[in-house]
């Protein structure tokens, strides 16, 4: 009886032994398939990209001191005079239609009885000053005063340039050309762009900037 007893009590410790191993190796199975569905999930997950900042337009002329100071710096005693000729920085607008991601346009409209404008275009993302133009409504009798201040335009581009200078630059090179059209000059190692619309009595120099201004 003993033994038989014995045995009984062997057989059920090695059944509660197998159901234990049997436990066990289902536990670990769940758990490994629980690791591989986590990894898979992280696997399948889109890595998330940065976006771009969107550019942001400016609101008024880097340096704007510094440019009205060198525009009035061209001929000081013709602005005290003729005051109309002058730069004043709180003129300098913002202009909304020809401005987008990429470049800022600020113009500058003079208090002159002829329509007369400086206009910047600015990098956005490095705020510097890339093209300047003068563009001039030409009415006729107001001539003069277009032509003078395409000079003091030139001698703001380029200090070494006096304002008589460039007039005598203008007179004898870009005033000759009678047409509509476009037109390159270069005057002290500087390169400006004439463009001429008669029909439109406009005129327009323009300077590309190669650096900072």
């Amino acid at each position: 009886m003993k033994s038989k007893a014995v045995t009984i009590i062997v057989g059920i410790l090695m059944s509660m032994s197998m159901l234990f191993v049997g436990f066990f190796a289902l536990d670990r199975v769940a758990k490994k398939e629980e690791t591989v569905k986590v990894q898979g999930n992280l696997n399948n997950e889109s890595p998330e990209v940065e976006q771009p900042e969107k550019p942001v337009q400016l609101e008024s002329l880097p340096g704007a001191e510094n440019e009205a100071a060198k525009w009035n710096a061209t001929v000081p005693d013709f602005i005290e005079r003729y005051p109309e000729f002058g730069m004043n920085t709180s003129r300098i607008l913002k202009d909304e239609s020809n401005s987008n991601d990429d470049v800022t346009t600020f113009v500058y409209a003079f208090n002159t009885k002829v329509k007369i404008s400086l206009v910047y275009t600015v990098n956005n993302d490095s705020e510097e000053i890339t093209e300047m133009r003068l563009i001039c409504h030409d009415t006729g009798p107001d001539s003069a005063a277009i032509f003078h201040t395409m000079s003091m335009f030139i001698s703001y581009v380029d200090a070494e340039v006096p304002v008589d200078s460039a007039g005598e630059f203008l007179g004898e090179y870009v005033y000759k050309n009678q047409a509509s059209g476009e037109y390159e000059y270069e005057l002290n190692g500087k390169k400006y762009e004439y463009v001429l619309d008669r029909e439109q009595f406009i005129h327009t120099l323009a300077y590309r900037v190669d650096g900072p201004s």
